[in-house]
């Protein structure tokens, strides 16, 4: 695999009484512009854009569902109705910063994030773009977070080696799952280096364990712990989690 990837950078905005779209979408363009800033990217660079979300826009629902429920259909406007699909954070972000190449959503647990990358780097390999984008976030508390990393390129903080996504049809499969995807990593890694495995939950081959608290920027959270502990010391950083809903992500980055 060996892509080239930017450290994460991270952003939030708050919820609005009265949207006129997501605080998602705000806060994914916050942290998307910013990155897109830090790595130097202007119009000569074909970008796309892959997203994560456990939830999309859910401030657009609630806010929907009231005025449905006290106004019925006429309580509706179109101008906001419009935002409530699940893809609007990272359609508004992709028409405000002008990305004109591939731009998909997907929609999961807190491990959509591992899904989004490895989607971004079959889309990068394609030849879809130069750049690939990839956000993550969802609202908590009447705050949305996010968090935006690019991939390919020039973008290298560190390099991403291999990502395996995969699905347990039985939860009391996952123990079984995530050491077989941390053997398959192990595979790729520098035999002369030692390994370090971060986890969304500590298990028996955790080194550390995140506490993440939302979301999609679980995936985001472990990559920035990876690049710090990579500016410390060249090693082979793992980082694997699951979700209830059975998925499983795993990937395995130098510097």
């Amino acid at each position: 695999m060996g892509i080239f990837i930017s450290s994460p950078v991270f952003a939030s905005h708050p919820v609005s009484d009265k949207p006129k779209r997501s605080a998602l979408a705000d806060a994914f363009l916050n942290a998307s512009k910013t990155v897109m800033d830090k790595q130097g990217l202007n119009e000569e660079n074909t970008v796309g854009a892959f997203a994560a979300t456990e939830y999309g826009p859910s401030d657009i629902y609630s806010t929907n569902a009231q005025k449905l429920f006290s106004k019925g259909v006429r309580g509706l406007r179109a101008q906001v109705s419009a935002h409530s699909v699940l893809c609007e954070p990272s359609c508004i972000t992709g028409i405000d910063l002008n990305i004109k190449a591939v731009n998909n959503t997907i929609i999961g647990g807190r491990v959509s994030g591992f899904h989004a990358f490895a989607a971004a780097s079959d889309a990068l390999w394609a030849g879809m773009a130069d750049t690939m984008l990839v956000m993550g976030g969802d609202i908590s508390d009447d705050e949305a977070f996010a968090g935006a990393l690019l991939m390919g390129g020039i973008h290298k903080d560190m390099t991403a080696d291999k990502v395996i996504t995969r699905f347990a049809y039985d939860i009391d499969m996952l123990p079984t799952i995530e050491k077989e995807i941390f053997d398959e990593l192990m595979a790729s890694a520098d035999t002369d280096k030692r390994t370090y495995v971060i986890t969304g939950r500590k298990t028996d081959i955790s080194d550390e364990a995140l506490d993440i608290k939302v979301g999609s920027t679980g995936f985001f959270i472990g990559l920035q712990r990876a690049a710090e502990l990579l500016s410390a010391e060249k090693m082979n950083v793992v980082y694997i989690d699951s979700d209830k809903s059975g998925a499983v992500g795993g990937i395995i980055v130098k510097a």
